[in-house]
Formats: C-alpha cells, sequence, structure tokens
C-alpha cells in the first residue's frame, strides 16, 4: 500500500477524534486557539471581501538564546545572546472585486518585515538568520497571488503555502514564537527544499510558481485542496531532469473539532547533503515525499484544547550511493484558558532518527496575556534535545552545529490589524 493510501486511511479511521482551531485574535499570523475567527492562512478565510484592505501582523519579542554545544552560524563556539526579534512580522494588501457571471477576482500581495534590521550587515551571532542576512522580503516575498473565485471554489496562481504547509500552520500554538511546529515536523535532516524557503525546512514552505485550487466548504464540513509548484521555467536543454512538486490536502471541520491530512511530493526538486557540510557536494533527490495528518479538538466551553499531529517523511535520491531514507515525527500541543484572558500552552514534539543518532525532540511552554481583540502579551520558554548528529531547531535559536541543544526564553508582544 502506497503512503497516499495509508494516508487516507488513516483521516477516515480517525474521523471522531480531531480538533478545530481558531486564532487567538482574529485573522493572521497567529497563534491558534481561541472561540474568534480561523487564522488567515487556514483553507477557508484568506479572502478578503472588500475591494481592497491593508492588513497585518506585528511580532516583537526580547529573546534570550542558548545554543548549548553547538556552534554558530561562523563555526565558532555559540554563547548566551540577547536580542531583539521582529522578523515574523507581516504586511498586506488583499482584495476581490465582482465579475460577470458570479465571478469574483481575488489577489492579495504580503511582505515579511523585520523591523529592527535593515542593513545588510544585519545578523544574530546565533539566531533566526545567518550573518549579514536581512530577513525582509517586500513585494510579495510571501503569499502573493491573483485568482478566481466562485461556489465552485477558488483557483489562484502565485506563491503560497504547500498543501502540507497549511494543514500544519492552523493548528500551532506557538506560531512564529519559540516552540513553532516548523522546527520539527516537515524537516529532513541535510534535505534543502527547492522552494528556497529556509524557515520552513523541506515540506512547511510557501512555494513559488504555484498553481491552486480551493474547493468550497461541503455540507458535510469537508473540504480539499490541491497545488502544483515548482513548475519549470528552464529554457536550456541541460539532459537533467525538470523539476516538479504537488500536493493534495484535506480538512473536515465540526463544531467542536476539525481533522486535516496533507500529501504532498517533490521530483528533482529537493537536494541532499549528507553530512551538511559545505565541503560536501549536494545531490539531486529523485523524490521527496511527506504525509500528514492530525488536527485539534476543544472542550471546556473553547477553554481547553488538545491537538497532535503524525508525520513520515520520505526520501529517494538519484544517487545510488545513497540509499532510500525515511522518518516519522510527532507533535502533540494544548492549551488551557485560565481567569478569562489567559492561555497557558504546552507542546511536546519528537522527529525520529532519520539516519544515524540524528533525531530530536522538543518541549516548548508559554503563558499568554489578551490585552484586547487584537493584542496579546507572552512569555515563553523552548528547548529542544538533538542527538549527536542532529541540528533541529527551537523556533528561535538555529539551526547550528549537530548535537547542540538549543534553548531560548522568551518575552513578547503581537497585534493584529
Amino acid at each position: 500500500m502506497n503512503k497516499s493510501a495509508i494516508g487516507m486511511l488513516i483521516f477516515g479511521s480517525t474521523l471522531s477524534v480531531g480538533a478545530y482551531a481558531d486564532s487567538d485574535i482574529g485573522e493572521g499570523h497567529v497563534h491558534a486557539g481561541s472561540s474568534t475567527e480561523l487564522d488567515h492562512h487556514t483553507m477557508h478565510d484568506q479572502l478578503s471581501d472588500k475591494t481592497w484592505e491593508f492588513y497585518g501582523m506585528l511580532y516583537a519579542s526580547l529573546q534570550s538564546s542558548d545554543a548549548g554545544n553547538a556552534l554558530d552560524h561562523s563555526g565558532h563556539s555559540s554563547q548566551t545572546n540577547l536580542w531583539l526579534s521582529t522578523g515574523e512580522t507581516t504586511l498586506g494588501f488583499k482584495g476581490s472585486v465582482p465579475l460577470d457571471h458570479g465571478l469574483k477576482a481575488v489577489w492579495q500581495i504580503e511582505s515579511t518585515i523585520n523591523l529592527d534590521e535593515f542593513g545588510e550587515a544585519a545578523g544574530h551571532a546565533h539566531g533566526d538568520q545567518p550573518a549579514g542576512y536581512n530577513s525582509s522580503k517586500l513585494a510579495g516575498g510571501h503569499n502573493s497571488f491573483i485568482g478566481l473565485s466562485g461556489d465552485w471554489g477558488i483557483l489562484l496562481a502565485g506563491k503560497h503555502n504547500t498543501p502540507f504547509f497549511d494543514a500544519t500552520i492552523q493548528f500551532d500554538l506557538f506560531h512564529h514564537i519559540p516552540g513553532d511546529v516548523r522546527a520539527m515536523l516537515g524537516r529532513l535532516p541535510g534535505v534543502t527544499s527547492g522552494s528556497g524557503d529556509h524557515h520552513g525546512g523541506t515540506f512547511n514552505v510557501s512555494a513559488s510558481d504555484t498553481i491552486m485550487y480551493k474547493s468550497p466548504k461541503l455540507a458535510n464540513g469537508l473540504s480539499f485542496e490541491g497545488a502544483v509548484f515548482a513548475l519549470n521555467e528552464t529554457l536550456v536543454d541541460d539532459n537533467q531532469a525538470d523539476p516538479s512538486a504537488f500536493g493534495v490536502g484535506a480538512r473536515w471541520q465540526q463544531k467542536t473539532f476539525a481533522l486535516v491530512a496533507a500529501y504532498e511530493q517533490h521530483k528533482n526538486y529537493d537536494t541532499f547533503n549528507h553530512d551538511n557540510s559545505s565541503a560536501t557536494p549536494t545531490v539531486a533527490i529523485d523524490k521527496t515525499s511527506g504525509l500528514i495528518v492530525g488536527g485539534m479538538m476543544h472542550f471546556n466551553d473553547n477553554n481547553t484544547m488538545v491537538g497532535a499531529f503524525f508525520e513520515q517523511l520520505d526520501m529517494n535520491t538519484a544517487s545510488l550511493a545513497i540509499p532510500s531514507k525515511s522518518r516519522d515525527g510527532y507533535y502533540i500541543n494544548l492549551q488551557q484558558r485560565f481567569m478569562g484572558k489567559n492561555k497557558l500552552k504546552l507542546a511536546l514534539s519528537e522527529a525520529d532518527a532519520f539516519q544515524i543518532r540524528d533525531g530530536a525532540q522538543m518541549v516548548a511552554i508559554a503563558l499568554a496575556r489578551e490585552l484586547g481583540a487584537s493584542t496579546e502579551v507572552y512569555a515563553t520558554y523552548a528547548k529542544t534535545n538533538n542527538k549527536q548528529f542532529a541540528s533541529y531547531n527551537n523556533g528561535a535559536a538555529g539551526p547550528l552545529g549537530k548535537g547542540g541543544d538549543p534553548q531560548t526564553l522568551a518575552i513578547g508582544i503581537v497585534h493584529k490589524f
């Protein structure tokens, strides 16, 4: 039985347990977990009902990071580093315009902004960017597209989260803060995504050259999406295999829970460096595939939320010298509201070994307080324990050298407008 069939089997057999996750403070890059509107990165509420609107999420946090015994980006021994982080801030424009025959033209241009570092020499001794790197990406550096919508669904073209990323992002209680699900899930050690999106690892990425279809929500709460990306733009016949990639996802949502499943496959798209060394030539991967199932349920008048994910990632290289490999990964999170606007969050994650002693575990805990409908403050702690040859990050510090145990303590604020 192939991986996609296994995914649908798991999806169908676990419909009675699942999850529903709303965002804390409405639309935008926010942490899942209240009874308000869904995060705008989910399948159903990306589009605007206005001709145009300006929107965004502002992030700022003071972080103290220690990479354990790992090395920094320059190869030096790391040390405790205190730094200001605003690099996850997003600004965007989006809108929709009525057309003939019941259609709408829909569009979005979203950029990521680093508020505290604009110079080319910006960087940290260790952190979410290498030294000398400016993470601001203007003019559509994030999800940006144009398309058509109607009663039949949405068809869009541009840059967009892959279906695999759509499945995970909507239930991440630590999105854009230490403990982010992307620190562990969707990553294969030594594998670089052809999308060039280094934040999301191998699969949790926003991919360019994307054509995507999103279905409307059906009467039974089921919806689905499919995308092709990495469309070949090579004009020279170099006798090399052309890259291609596709993904499909499904979501089943009810009043108190939702469940998601996604399968994605990349061909001649990703590259592999077996020892993460700049001196070692990378090899093209014939096929990389990922399967993920999971979701979240809420109960106790939306005050308690529990979620879980399981993923299986596989790699088949074009090189006979490198055997096919695979690994499993898990992510469990919990949120408990107390005294009205306070929230306690917990996440546990594990990535099994991909080669030899390169697995890792991560734990994250956060205390958050809503200050209004659009603003939240938080304190969080996240730590990743890497095996001898692993270099997973914790959503803030890293990725760094092998075997390090990065940990981060942060206090921050997030505001949606």
